[in-house]
């Protein structure tokens, strides 16, 4: 769970036993990544992300499995598998938790949440009356509405900016 208000970067801050959980599941990618050619990590401040987008199928297939493997029996370490990723935590947090979150500090009227990844569907789930959730890609979703690439969310974006101004022209008319 990262929390980025106004520029400045609040980082999560991790109990003892979770940095332990970080370190045993930074060894788990790492040495699973080593292994296996085309996989990479991304790290983020209470989890990391084991990414196999760039390997063969097989390859990548064996990665997550290897990388289960060896976190079984962890219960301080939350496990997701994404669209070509595996994602871990030692945060249990989804991506609907975040977007209340958001909602609430920002005091946000109205929230738009795109994402191109089954692990982005319970952001579109949390979605209230008035949000827009935008599928990116294929796949099966909750979101109201999708778009075939990530390069079509800025044209969507553009299109509820200028829908959003004429609703509020015609309320102030």
């Amino acid at each position: 769970a990262e929390v980025r208000l106004g520029g400045d970067e609040h980082p999560v801050t991790l109990d003892p036993d979770q940095q332990d959980a970080l370190k045993a599941l930074h060894t788990a990618f790492t040495e699973v990544s080593a292994q296996a050619s085309g996989t990479w990590i991304e790290e983020k401040p209470a989890g990391r992300v084991l990414h196999t987008r760039q390997a063969d199928p097989e390859v990548a297939e064996a990665a997550v499995a290897a990388a289960r493997q060896r976190l079984t029996g962890r219960r301080d370490v939350f496990l997701k598998n994404g669209k070509q990723v595996l994602e871990g935590s030692v945060v249990h947090a989804t991506k609907g938790e975040g977007l209340a979150f958001l909602r609430q500090v920002t005091e946000a009227d109205a929230v738009l949440f795109a994402g191109d990844d089954v692990t982005d569907e319970d952001g579109f789930v949390a979605l209230e009356d008035g949000d827009v959730g935008i599928k990116v890609g294929d796949g099966e979703t909750s979101a109201g509405f999708r778009v075939p690439s990530p390069e079509d969310i800025a044209e969507a974006m553009a299109l509820l900016v200028r829908l959003r101004a004429e609703l509020g022209a015609e309320r102030t008319s």
